[in-house]
């Protein structure tokens, strides 16, 4: 009995670390200053990188926010939406200046599109653009991977087991007859 009750607590510890899931993805690729002037260090015409991050409910296959810098410009950290059409998917965003938004494409390994288990994809391109006006970058490309941090609950339970395995050990140990 004692060897199955090890083996359970085994698998629950392992299972906690297996639960975790990527929900939170880097962002990162080259944009092109399309304004016709210098935008912080990017020059005019000069392809520029920008990074950030994009998180992603990948069990309900929903965007939940985004953090992406680009050179000149304030952090776009606002969600205005996002939708799937074919197997691309489209996030909108803003940042604190009113009216600058992006519109950021990649792709999915799915058609029709959907985030549920998404785990990366290539960025197909988009804009930055400022609303009745001119667009500041014309996103070329880049790449969406999953970050390594685990998620909370995989962490509580990674840590639930661990502590059972303690408690559960330190009882065995002096549940035990001593030697005469």
């Amino acid at each position: 009995m004692r060897k199955s009750f090890w083996i359970v607590l085994a698998l629950l510890v392992v299972g906690g670390a297996q639960v975790a899931h990527a929900d939170t993805f880097k962002v990162s690729g080259t944009a092109e200053n399309i304004s016709g002037g210098t935008l912080g260090t990017c020059a005019s015409g000069a392809s520029c990188s920008f990074s950030g991050t994009l998180t992603v409910n990948i069990t309900t296959g929903t965007v939940t926010a985004l953090d992406i810098m680009f050179p000149g410009l304030s952090a776009f950290d606002v969600l205005t939406g996002s939708m799937g059409v074919g197997s691309t998917w489209e996030v909108f965003g803003a940042n604190s200046t009113p009216s600058e938004g992006l519109e950021l494409d990649f792709e999915t390994s799915k058609t029709p599109a959907s985030l549920v288990g998404f785990n990366g994809g290539s960025i197909l391109g988009k804009n930055v653009f400022i609303v009745g006006g001119q667009n500041p970058y014309g996103i070329q490309g880049g790449s969406i991977t999953p970050s390594t941090v685990p998620e909370p609950s995989s962490v509580a339970l990674l840590l639930l087991g661990v502590g059972i395995l303690f408690v559960t050990r330190k009882r065995i140990g002096h549940s035990r007859p001593s030697a005469v």
